[in-house]
């Protein structure tokens, strides 16, 4: 518990361990349930469905490795964490609702599962600077550890309750949920600030360099 009661100490990181929680929860919760809910709304097989998480993937990398690293030189890290919270809600809200397209079902959920990508892409890299920069240099490790053990108890929490969800409400139940969850992670995000920085004369270097505060 000392480093809860230390990583705590830094003001931002219990709220950024609430948004881990809860956007975590939302996408254990999609892992437990989606091979489900393609096979019982699409008549998809196996290979479909993986070639659906495959397109996830792709963009993840594609986010983390490209997108991400041009973005972050002009935009701070709170307002990624925000973005991509309300792109992963509204991802979340076409999946549920994906199969009362019709036609356009498929394409539907193909787009929604890149957008969910691409959210997440944004939201959890974006998340672990900020922890970092509000903790000290001391305690940066901590910080971050606890940013780990909230999503640990999110892949526990997200899975029973997202099967819960499906099996006695609704196929799309999990997903809308997990997009009201989203879209309130992201109002909680609002709260977040970000670091300030400012100048620290060292040895050396009398003009002084930015530094996280």
């Amino acid at each position: 518990m000392e480093r809860f009661r230390i990583a705590f100490s830094f003001p931002g990181v219990a709220l950024a361990a609430v948004v881990q929680l809860v956007a975590g929860s939302s996408m254990a919760g999609l892992e437990q349930t989606f091979r489900l809910f393609t096979l019982d709304d699409f008549g998809m097989s196996v290979r479909g469905t993986g070639t659906v998480l495959g397109v996830v993937g792709v963009v993840l990398v594609l986010v983390q490795a490209v997108v991400l690293r041009r973005l972050a030189r002009v935009v701070s890290e709170r307002a990624l964490v925000r973005a991509g919270l309300l792109l992963q809600a509204t991802a979340f809200a076409f999946i549920g609702a994906s199969p009362r397209f019709g036609a356009l079902a498929l394409l539907v959920l193909y787009l929604s599962m890149a957008l969910n990508g691409l959210g997440s892409g944004l939201v959890a890299p974006s998340l672990s600077a900020l922890v970092s920069r509000f903790c000290d240099a001391r305690s940066q490790g901590v910080g971050l550890g606890v940013l780990q053990s909230a999503g640990a108890l999110a892949r526990v929490l997200g899975p029973p309750l997202a099967g819960l969800l499906y099996g006695h409400v609704a196929h799309g139940a999990p997903y809308f949920a997990a997009a009201l969850g989203m879209l309130c992670a992201a109002l909680l995000s609002i709260r977040l600030r970000q670091p300030r920085v400012v100048a620290v004369v060292t040895p050396g270097d009398p003009e002084g360099a930015g530094v996280a505060s």
